[in-house]
């Protein structure tokens, strides 16, 4: 008795794509789980961008806001020191127009910083 020696060929390229084609078209749930999951990273990552474009656009229009505040802040001033109005501004009225809108304008400018900036990197 003469024990029939096996040999095991070497599957041929041919055949190794066949069958990848083959476990593709099956469409398994491991496969759409992988896709899904593929989709999600993509659709977080576009939402990521996103978000970085609007603070960009939220941080530079801040700092206008603030930059033009500020400007008719100092000609304001500067006009209340020369005298320039037909009327007159008491010092506690320039004091409590300085104070109040100062106040309401960095209040803004702060919320709006920390809603697009939040620790933790996740706006909403």
């Amino acid at each position: 008795m003469r024990e029939e020696e096996t040999s095991i060929e070497p599957e041929k390229p041919e055949d190794l794509s066949e069958m990848l084609l083959e476990l593709k078209s099956k469409g398994t749930a491991d496969t759409n789980n992988v896709q899904l999951s593929h989709e999600e990273k993509k659709a977080r990552i576009e939402s990521f961008r996103q978000n970085t474009e609007e603070r960009k656009v939220y941080a530079r229009e801040s700092f206008n806001l603030m930059s033009i505040y500020l400007g008719v802040v100092a000609i304001f001033l500067f006009l209340v020191g020369l005298e320039c109005f037909p009327f007159h501004f008491s010092d506690t009225v320039i004091i409590t127009l300085l104070t109040t809108t100062t106040t309401t304008v960095i209040g803004i400018f702060l919320l709006v910083m920390q809603y697009l900036f939040r620790k933790g990197g996740r706006s909403r």
